[in-house]
């Protein structure tokens, strides 16, 4: 069944639990849809369900989507403050839905500090909606914890391919990702709270015979408001040995030196960070290094060439 972009859409019909054979279900894009149907859960066949959007105290549960065990391929979770607590996070039973590829977990808009006032409760929540390990692709986006949760930057999740952490303004600090072997993509927008960017980030030090972030294709950082200092964390076989593409917009207190050694890098973007010094770069795998850089400070740009054997 095929709903999407029906912006008009303020609710699904109750008699939907009728349609027990149905296996796609797509409401992508009709974002005036205020809740599921109570009765979803009925729908025993429904494997694609590309969206979802958590209700309030009278509709259909977080809890109750442990009932929707075949969902498969993306699934893409909004109104995530509509979560009641822990008990309900844990009844989704997230963990077992291993036939999911990319789950995309959203929280409507705050304001930055707000959820100080409450006592931990997103936290709690995030830390036990444990994918199954065979998610490949993760989106994280107005998430109003004030840290990330611990499974995250586990070793468990070596099929991780990309993630995505959108404007979770109250955390100060990033995750350990650095060990994760199949990580290819990484975009980090919207972390006002993140001044500084350092061993946290590459994760256990005492893996550092090893490289860090071994498998990374890109790496974006995008209107990261207070973020002042990068610090390299460098293994014994270096960083970001397969890094292709860095971009850094609208970092205006960033003020560190970038990695300076990145065998494979072949596109710099730069804008909007005044402050930026960029070193003599060694890109010896690069023919020809894009820079794009706007209203940023001076810099210093030099290139390794490649040498063939």
């Amino acid at each position: 069944m095929m709903l999407s972009k029906c912006r008009c859409l303020l609710e699904l019909p109750s008699t939907m639990r009728k349609l027990i054979n149905l296996r796609y279900l797509d409401i992508s894009g009709s974002n005036s849809l205020k809740e599921m149907p109570n009765d979803i859960d009925q729908l025993k066949s429904l494997q694609k369900l590309p969206n979802f959007t958590v209700a309030g105290e009278s509709g259909f549960r977080f809890g109750e989507l442990w009932k929707l065990s075949d969902i498969r391929g993306k699934l893409e979770i909004s109104k995530m403050e509509n979560v009641v607590g822990v008990e309900d996070a844990l009844q989704a039973h997230m963990k077992d839905k291993k036939y999911l590829d990319e789950l995309s977990l959203n929280w409507s808009h705050y304001r930055i500090g707000d959820y100080v006032r409450q006592s931990g409760a997103t936290d709690d929540i995030l830390n036990r909606l444990t994918p199954h390990p065979n998610l490949k692709k993760l989106s994280i986006g107005g998430y109003p914890g004030l840290t990330f949760p611990d499974w995250l930057g586990d070793g468990s999740f070596s099929n991780l391919v990309s993630l995505q952490l959108s404007n979770c303004g109250n955390c100060s600090t990033l995750l350990p990702l650095g060990q994760l072997p199949c990580l290819e993509h990484i975009k980090i927008s919207e972390m006002s709270g993140v001044v500084r960017v350092g061993s946290e980030f590459y994760g256990n030090s005492s893996s550092s015979l090893h490289s860090f972030f071994p498998s990374l294709h890109t790496l974006s950082f995008e209107d990261m408001s207070n973020w002042e200092k990068w610090l390299c964390c460098g293994g014994r076989h270096g960083e970001f040995p397969r890094l292709q593409e860095l971009s850094i917009s609208d970092c205006p207190k960033l003020t560190e030196e970038l990695p300076m050694h990145l065998p494979s890098l072949k596109e710099l973007n730069l804008r909007n960070c005044p402050q930026l010094l960029v070193p003599t770069l060694n890109v010896p795998a690069a023919r020809a290094l894009q820079l794009k850089r706007q209203t940023c400070g001076f810099f210093m740009l030099g290139f390794v060439e490649p040498s063939f054997v």
